[in-house]
């Protein structure tokens, strides 16, 4: 069938058997709700998690962010990002100056495959005080955008 032999409007599902369409799963945004100010201790801290359901294999962009404000200048604190219980990405991140204010701004990026189905990304803190006195955290999120085409080039 030709566009010139249709009337506007009346081409409908029936007449392309619409149910053998196969159109790529659309791209998608999700994002965890940001965490409440908390404290560090001694020892990895879970600080946010994320379920997400991919309709189809693709990519993920995933991305974690959490403001920092340190008890003292000598630490740093590893950031974790897993996925389905497995380390996806592991940082050290400098978690800002002693003034008082939530200062140290981090972020994580990392691109993913994932295979159709529901995933589970959660991001911990390990903070590395000599001196034990530890800082806070504030604002902890993950996002994700899914894509379903993409792919993670080998260096």
């Amino acid at each position: 069938v030709t566009s010139g032999k249709v009337r506007n409007n009346s081409l409908t599902g029936a007449d392309i058997k619409e149910g053998t369409l196969r159109l790529p799963a659309a791209s998608a945004i999700a994002a965890s709700r940001p965490s409440e100010y908390a404290g560090l201790s001694n020892g990895m801290t879970q600080v946010a998690e994320l379920t997400y359901t991919a309709p189809s294999a693709g990519m993920l962009l995933v991305t974690t962010q959490v403001t920092l404000d340190p008890a003292d200048e000598k630490g740093y604190v590893g950031v974790l990002l897993a996925q389905d219980g497995d380390t996806v990405s592991y940082r050290n991140v400098e978690p800002g100056d002693v003034d008082y204010f939530q200062d140290g701004w981090q972020s994580l990026v990392t691109a993913v495959p994932v295979t159709k189905g529901r995933h589970t990304f959660t991001m911990s803190l390990l903070e590395y005080a000599p001196d034990e006195m530890y800082g806070s955290y504030d604002d902890a999120q993950i996002i994700v955008q899914f894509a379903p085409d993409g792919s993670v080039a080998d260096r």
